[in-house]
């Protein structure tokens, strides 16, 4: 199976989750996407809907998922000053039993434009 990527796009505040990623996860129906500012990782965590601030997966026609927040996107540009406000980077992660995958924000990989 392949490494398990997301897309960060600061330009569109959007952070895109590969199909790679979403089948660690057992395709979710929910997922967190959580911020740890001491070791700049963001995570994805499949979740229940039941949970508190559970974000829906709606799976795009590649079977990605495209979520949007600015202010997540902010605050992983205040952690990481290399995240360009114009550009897209893209993050390889750590996957743990199926239910959480962690990314290294300290090094993104720019994804050229076009």
């Amino acid at each position: 199976m392949e490494t398990p990527s997301i897309l960060i796009d600061m330009k569109k505040k959007r952070i895109r989750i590969h199909k790679n990623s979403l089948k660690y996860l057992k395709n979710p129906k929910y997922v967190y996407l959580l911020i740890n500012p001491n070791k700049k990782f963001i995570a994805i965590q499949r979740c229940d809907k039941k949970k508190r601030d559970a974000i829906k997966v709606t799976y795009s026609s590649e079977k990605d998922c495209e979520i949007y927040s600015y202010g997540l996107l902010e605050q992983m540009a205040q952690l990481e000053h290399s995240l360009n406000e114009q550009s897209s980077f893209k993050l390889y992660g750590h996957p743990y039993n199926n239910e959480i995958i962690e990314f290294n924000i300290i090094y993104p990989i720019t994804v050229p434009k076009g």
